[in-house]
């Protein structure tokens, strides 16, 4: 069965463990209404979205998460939360897959989390100053970072090396320049990993980003994920941009000046780029 998860079960948070023996399958999107419960979140119907990931597991398994949540098939009326089936639209192809999860029972109230995604939301919620936020395409290079916040006359924060777990660098965001592509992050899982640096930004340079990334406008989601940062002891949950699945192409070329940035983010931070020249289309 595959199980669409939205709260502590996401890797990276505190029941993460019950689904260890699960299988991944990457991030993934529903039709729903996120809320903070308190110390879990809660997703109840409605048109707007929330992010999260799918897991396919096991009877086993399943009955755990059953437990975890509170849900008994047998007194649905006394349980805490509802399993309930729902359609997943999963980011990496923006295939629409059928899966469960569970949704808020009772009188169950709490603060809306607008964007819908529950691991940003917690890192919003733990640091007012700044957010490590993940980049992996054209704006991997400081020089790049530092021109698209000058206006702001804030400096650039630290910078952390590492790897995305799972995910690997594909050309298939549109563009909207022609019959181009940007870079875009795609969960394959198994042993991949795609080369990024994480930032620590102001909130102010992080609202410019969303900008630039065209957050507003449905380009790109701005979402929590792991990263192994190369002088961090475990991985972290940080902040990375993703594209929307209604932006998702095939067969594009990547424009020169664009792949350059890329490059030069790539020499700067020592990863290797015979690879990055292997996953640039060529037609």
């Amino acid at each position: 069965m595959k199980i669409f998860t939205y709260g502590t079960l996401l890797p990276g948070l505190e029941r993460h463990h019950a689904l260890e023996t699960a299988r991944p399958l990457g991030p993934a999107m529903v039709s729903a209404q996120l809320h903070d419960l308190g110390s879990f979140p809660g997703v109840k119907p409605s048109s707007n979205n929330v992010t999260g990931e799918v897991f396919e597991v096991d009877e086993q398994t399943l009955h755990q998460l059953d437990r975890i949540e509170g849900f008994d098939p047998k007194h649905e009326g006394e349980s805490l939360f509802l399993r309930k089936s729902i359609d997943a639209r999963m980011l990496s192809s923006g295939e629409v897959i059928q899966t469960q999860t569970y949704f808020a029972g009772r009188a169950m109230h709490g603060d809306a989390i607008p964007h819908g995604d529950y691991r940003r939301y917690r890192l919003e919620q733990a640091s007012t100053d700044t957010q490590w936020v993940l980049s992996y395409g054209s704006n991997m290079g400081r020089a790049r970072l530092e021109e698209r916040f000058d206006k702001l006359g804030e400096p650039l924060g630290d910078a952390v090396r590492g790897y995305a777990e799972g995910f690997e660098l594909i050309f298939n965001k549109a563009s909207g320049l022609g019959s181009t592509a940007f870079a875009n992050m795609r969960f394959c899982g198994g042993d991949a990993q795609c080369p990024g640096v994480a930032y620590a930004l102001t909130r102010r340079q992080v609202a410019q980003l969303d900008g630039c990334e065209g957050v507003r406008d449905g380009h790109y989601i701005r979402m929590g994920a792991l990263f192994s940062g190369d002088v961090w002891s475990e991985p972290r949950v940080v902040q990375v941009y993703l594209a929307h699945p209604n932006r998702l192409v095939d067969d594009r070329l990547v424009a020169d000046d664009y792949f350059d940035f890329i490059l030069s983010g790539y020499r700067e931070f020592g990863f290797e780029t015979e690879k990055l020249f292997l996953q640039r289309p060529k037609s």
